[in-house]
């Protein structure tokens, strides 16, 4: 009998951690571009942390770029006055970082 409560225990805490891990796995993500600069060209890569995001969407100047939509990484031309924004998503929420600091000089 007691066999028996141990079996039932085990697979209850077996069932309990998987919901538990499955409840975990749904936090928002949170994001941070990591940019550099130089020539007047930019090359921005995003840092994840918390839950893993669904959507990333970029967009340079307020405009979006669905063209590199669900990339981590991004480059292209800039100005001083460029701003690159990442937003990244999932069900449980999103955040957004963005990135001013174009260089002409060399790649720092």
């Amino acid at each position: 009998m007691r066999r028996l409560g141990i079996l039932a225990a085990t697979a209850f805490l077996a069932v309990a951690g998987t919901a538990t891990a499955a409840n975990a796995a749904v936090s928002a993500p949170s994001v941070n571009l990591d940019c550099e600069s130089g020539l007047n060209r930019y090359l921005c890569s995003t840092v994840l942390s918390g839950g893993a995001p669904t959507s990333i969407r970029w967009s340079v100047n307020g405009i979006p770029m669905p063209a590199w939509d669900g990339r981590r990484a991004t480059t292209g031309p800039c100005t001083a006055s460029t701003v690159v924004s990442v937003t990244v998503s999932n069900s449980a929420g999103s955040d957004s970082a963005s990135w001013r600091g174009c260089r002409s000089g060399p790649w720092l």
